[in-house]
């Protein structure tokens, strides 16, 4: 490895004008495919195409439903213990919860970076833009407005293609 090898050089680029738009959306789109969270971010696409992480939280089951024999469960009934599961109905739960806490742990570490996503776009932004992204929680929606108020028309990219 040579020395230039070990040089890293970590800039950012700050969204103020039209023109700091291509770079600085290709600086975000780079931080959320590492994180594999691009799919809920980008702008490019419609609201009804761009994927909603809440619809993807996996759901918990008690252990009630795993009894054989436990019926119609009530919503106002309590739960049972899991000492109260026979062996192999015990058994169907452990296989279940092994799956369930993989599924649970893709999630929050999606969330986790949708959440840093968020502070990225915040913090890379000038401060006379925060105001116009105050009123959005998701990264896409921050990406969306942003794109509306500083993305570049055609005509603009033209004239920087040929500056």
């Amino acid at each position: 490895m040579g020395y230039e090898d070990q040089l890293i050089t970590k800039e950012t680029v700050i969204l103020d004008k039209p023109s700091d738009w291509t770079k600085w959306l290709f600086l975000r789109k780079d931080s959320a495919d590492r994180n594999g969270v691009w799919e809920y971010c980008n702008p490019e696409l419609t609201a009804e195409t761009v994927k909603d992480i809440t619809k993807e939280k996996p759901v918990d089951k008690t252990f009630r439903s795993f009894k054989r024999n436990a019926g119609i469960v009530e919503p106002d009934q309590p739960d049972i213990e899991i000492y109260e599961l026979e062996d192999d109905e015990y058994g169907k739960w452990q296989r279940w919860h092994s799956i369930y806490a993989g599924k649970l742990a893709n999630y929050e570490k999606r969330e986790r970076a949708l959440a840093e996503m968020n502070r990225e776009i915040s913090r890379t932004i000038a401060s006379r833009h925060i105001t116009s992204i105050q009123d959005d929680s998701t990264p896409y929606a921050r990406l969306v407005t942003l794109k509306k108020l500083l993305s570049p028309s055609n005509s603009e990219r033209r004239f920087e293609l040929l500056e």
